[in-house]
């Protein structure tokens, strides 16, 4: 049998095979295609991003172990492998530094639970539980190398077993967190559109979220005016613009490295476009929870 053939040959028995799966066996199917997706963008961070990595970790930590340098998360420990993105911003501690003030007020929020929805690695889900050890931390994620990378995460602060880890976040799953001050860390690549309806899911009315905002295509009205149309009437709204990085790298030239503003800047660089939007919206009925029982405490 000639190569061509083979090749022609092979591919049919796979699309056989798959056009079986997707009638006998739909949910082995739906696994094995996210995970060659997670495989895949594997290799692509790898190779856009290992080496920044490796210089990085030449210039952070020569003879020191790998954690936060500063920032919200300061003196965790961290991965020194791919994730989804670049990790750098994470290692010196000004990812999402916009966020900063939100972070901190969270830490400093007494909330019972916090979800972490598409948690990536675990830089908040992790991060939040090294500030909170108190706290019920729940981190969901479609993504199965992402689950693992938290679970290693966790194990390597200390926190693994305080850590609830889980796939598909559902209506059903934040409606069994309704109890307690409960805050939701959303990052979801577009899904926030349908996943924050608090018509189908009214537990959200009493929760604060903070989102990262992703317009897909021409959407009417734009995911950013939809969010806030839901909650405008329950929630106080705050928007967070992403701005450059410039000044960013001006203010980590105070780090204890020997580097210079070219390497910092590449250090920094998260690899997104600016003006891209984050939502902090809290519940007003916790607002005035909170404000209650300051005045209860004087």
């Amino acid at each position: 049998m000639k190569p061509n053939q083979k090749s022609g040959l092979d591919k049919k028995i796979k699309q056989t095979l798959r056009r079986a799966l997707e009638h006998t066996a739909p949910s082995i199917l739906a696994s094995f295609d996210s995970l060659r997706g997670s495989i895949n963008r594997q290799r692509y961070f790898r190779e856009r991003f290992q080496p920044v990595q490796a210089r990085g970790k030449a210039l952070l930590y020569v003879g020191k172990k790998i954690e936060i340098l500063s920032g919200p998360f300061k003196g965790m420990c961290y991965l020194d492998e791919t994730v989804f993105g670049s990790i750098t911003p994470k290692w010196i501690g000004c990812y999402e530094i916009e966020l900063h003030g939100i972070i901190d007020e969270i830490i400093n929020g007494n909330y019972t639970s916090i979800i972490n929805i598409g948690c990536a690695e675990g830089y908040y889900a992790v991060g939040f539980l090294y500030r909170m050890p108190s706290a019920n931390i729940y981190a969901y994620d479609i993504d199965y190398l992402s689950r693992s990378k938290v679970k290693k995460l966790a194990k390597l602060n200390g926190v693994a077993r305080k850590i609830k880890i889980a796939g598909q976040c559902s209506w059903g799953e934040l409606a069994k967190h309704s109890r307690g001050k409960t805050v939701i860390v959303c990052d979801i690549d577009g899904g926030e559109r349908a996943l924050l309806d608090p018509v189908e899911c009214p537990s959200l009315l009493a929760f604060d979220i903070l989102v990262e905002v992703h317009e897909e295509g021409k959407w009417t009205p734009s995911t950013l005016a939809l969010l806030k149309a839901r909650f405008e009437a329950t929630h106080l709204i705050k928007e967070i613009t992403a701005t450059d990085r410039e000044s960013l790298t001006k203010s980590m030239a105070g780090l204890d490295v020997n580097a210079g503003p070219d390497q910092i800047g590449e250090l920094v660089d998260e690899h997104r476009s600016d003006g891209f939007k984050w939502l902090w919206m809290r519940a007003i009925k916790s607002i005035i929870k909170d404000e209650k029982s300051s005045e209860s405490k004087k």
